[in-house]
Protein backbone atom coordinates (compact mmCIF):
# COMPACT_ATOMS: atom_id res chain seq x y z
CA UNK A 1 0.00 0.00 0.00
CA UNK A 2 2.54 2.53 0.66
CA UNK A 3 4.27 2.34 -3.37
CA UNK A 4 0.39 2.70 -4.17
CA UNK A 5 -0.12 5.96 -1.91
CA UNK A 6 3.19 7.26 -3.31
CA UNK A 7 2.12 6.83 -6.47
CA UNK A 8 -1.04 8.55 -5.89
CA UNK A 9 0.46 11.70 -4.55
CA UNK A 10 2.57 12.36 -7.67
CA UNK A 11 0.17 13.87 -9.68
CA UNK A 12 0.02 17.54 -9.33
CA UNK A 13 -3.87 18.04 -9.33
CA UNK A 14 -2.91 22.02 -9.38
CA UNK A 15 -2.54 21.15 -13.25
CA UNK A 16 -4.90 19.51 -15.47
CA UNK A 17 -2.69 17.08 -16.77
CA UNK A 18 -2.15 16.10 -13.00
CA UNK A 19 -5.71 15.27 -12.42
CA UNK A 20 -5.88 13.69 -15.53
CA UNK A 21 -3.24 11.56 -14.22
CA UNK A 22 -4.91 11.24 -11.01
CA UNK A 23 -8.47 9.98 -12.37
CA UNK A 24 -6.03 7.34 -14.52
CA UNK A 25 -4.47 5.73 -11.30
CA UNK A 26 -7.50 6.29 -9.21
CA UNK A 27 -9.63 3.99 -12.08
CA UNK A 28 -6.74 1.75 -12.48
CA UNK A 29 -5.85 1.32 -9.35
CA UNK A 30 -9.83 0.52 -7.74
CA UNK A 31 -10.77 -1.06 -10.84
CA UNK A 32 -8.33 -3.57 -11.79
CA UNK A 33 -9.17 -3.18 -15.09
CA UNK A 34 -6.46 -3.99 -18.16
CA UNK A 35 -4.96 -1.73 -19.95
CA UNK A 36 -6.38 -2.53 -23.45
CA UNK A 37 -9.79 -2.40 -21.05
CA UNK A 38 -8.59 0.69 -19.95
CA UNK A 39 -7.64 2.66 -23.03
CA UNK A 40 -10.93 0.72 -25.20
CA UNK A 41 -13.76 2.69 -22.47
CA UNK A 42 -15.72 5.66 -23.79
CA UNK A 43 -17.34 7.56 -21.02
CA UNK A 44 -20.96 6.13 -21.65
CA UNK A 45 -18.94 3.16 -19.96
CA UNK A 46 -18.94 5.01 -16.88
CA UNK A 47 -21.78 4.71 -14.67
CA UNK A 48 -21.66 7.76 -12.22
CA UNK A 49 -24.83 6.38 -10.15
CA UNK A 50 -23.34 3.06 -9.48
CA UNK A 51 -19.66 3.90 -9.44
CA UNK A 52 -19.29 1.11 -12.24
CA UNK A 53 -17.32 0.34 -15.21
CA UNK A 54 -18.85 -1.46 -17.68
CA UNK A 55 -16.22 -3.40 -20.32
CA UNK A 56 -17.60 -3.96 -23.63
CA UNK A 57 -14.92 -6.54 -24.74
CA UNK A 58 -12.62 -7.75 -21.43
CA UNK A 59 -10.40 -10.74 -21.64
CA UNK A 60 -12.12 -13.55 -23.97
CA UNK A 61 -14.54 -10.73 -25.71
CA UNK A 62 -16.89 -10.71 -22.46
CA UNK A 63 -18.67 -7.73 -21.51
CA UNK A 64 -18.85 -7.20 -17.67
CA UNK A 65 -19.38 -4.56 -14.92
CA UNK A 66 -16.61 -3.53 -12.86
CA UNK A 67 -17.15 -1.60 -9.34
CA UNK A 68 -15.09 1.45 -9.42
CA UNK A 69 -15.61 2.91 -6.29
CA UNK A 70 -17.06 6.54 -5.17
CA UNK A 71 -12.82 7.86 -4.81
CA UNK A 72 -12.23 6.62 -8.37
CA UNK A 73 -15.47 8.21 -9.66
CA UNK A 74 -14.61 11.63 -7.84
CA UNK A 75 -11.66 11.48 -9.54
CA UNK A 76 -12.98 10.85 -12.75
CA UNK A 77 -15.91 13.38 -12.63
CA UNK A 78 -13.10 16.24 -11.71
CA UNK A 79 -11.31 15.31 -14.70
CA UNK A 80 -14.31 15.13 -17.15
CA UNK A 81 -15.59 18.92 -15.43
CA UNK A 82 -12.72 20.63 -15.20
CA UNK A 83 -9.34 19.45 -16.75
CA UNK A 84 -10.83 17.52 -20.26
CA UNK A 85 -12.38 20.99 -21.69
CA UNK A 86 -8.36 22.42 -21.32
CA UNK A 87 -6.71 19.88 -22.84
CA UNK A 88 -6.04 19.20 -26.65
CA UNK A 89 -7.31 16.48 -28.26
CA UNK A 90 -4.01 14.25 -28.04
CA UNK A 91 -3.99 14.21 -23.86
CA UNK A 92 -7.41 13.59 -23.35
CA UNK A 93 -8.25 10.22 -21.43
CA UNK A 94 -10.84 8.14 -21.75
CA UNK A 95 -9.70 6.56 -25.30
CA UNK A 96 -5.99 7.09 -25.08
CA UNK A 97 -5.47 6.60 -21.60
CA UNK A 98 -2.60 4.00 -21.48
CA UNK A 99 -1.22 6.28 -25.25
CA UNK A 100 -1.04 8.80 -23.16
CA UNK A 101 -0.32 8.30 -19.85
CA UNK A 102 2.52 5.48 -20.69
CA UNK A 103 4.62 7.92 -22.56
CA UNK A 104 4.05 11.48 -22.24
CA UNK A 105 2.88 11.77 -18.51
CA UNK A 106 5.27 13.76 -16.07
CA UNK A 107 3.39 12.05 -13.19
CA UNK A 108 4.88 8.51 -14.73
CA UNK A 109 8.37 9.78 -15.56
CA UNK A 110 8.17 11.39 -11.70
CA UNK A 111 7.01 8.11 -10.19
CA UNK A 112 10.04 5.88 -11.37
CA UNK A 113 7.93 2.76 -10.54
CA UNK A 114 7.17 -0.03 -12.87
CA UNK A 115 3.83 0.50 -14.09
CA UNK A 116 3.17 -2.23 -16.53
CA UNK A 117 -0.24 -3.54 -16.88
CA UNK A 118 0.77 -6.79 -15.57
CA UNK A 119 1.98 -4.78 -12.34
CA UNK A 120 -0.94 -3.27 -11.92
CA UNK A 121 -3.34 -6.10 -12.76
CA UNK A 122 -1.23 -8.23 -10.32
CA UNK A 123 -0.58 -6.17 -7.22
CA UNK A 124 -4.65 -4.71 -7.49
CA UNK A 125 -6.29 -7.65 -5.55
CA UNK A 126 -3.83 -7.96 -2.97
CA UNK A 127 -3.48 -4.39 -1.90
CA UNK A 128 -7.26 -4.11 -2.05
CA UNK A 129 -7.96 -6.72 0.65
CA UNK A 130 -5.76 -5.91 2.75
CA UNK A 131 -7.03 -2.23 2.62
CA UNK A 132 -10.41 -3.95 3.66
CA UNK A 133 -9.17 -6.02 6.00
CA UNK A 134 -7.36 -3.29 7.43
CA UNK A 135 -10.47 -1.08 7.69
Amino acid sequence: LATITHLMSIPDTNDPLGVRDRAILELLYASGLRRKELVALKIRDLDFHTCQVRVEKGKGGKQRIIPAGRRAFTWLRRYLIESRPLLTDSLKVIGRISLVWGCSSPSAHAAQLPLSAGSWKHGWPSSVFAGIKGG
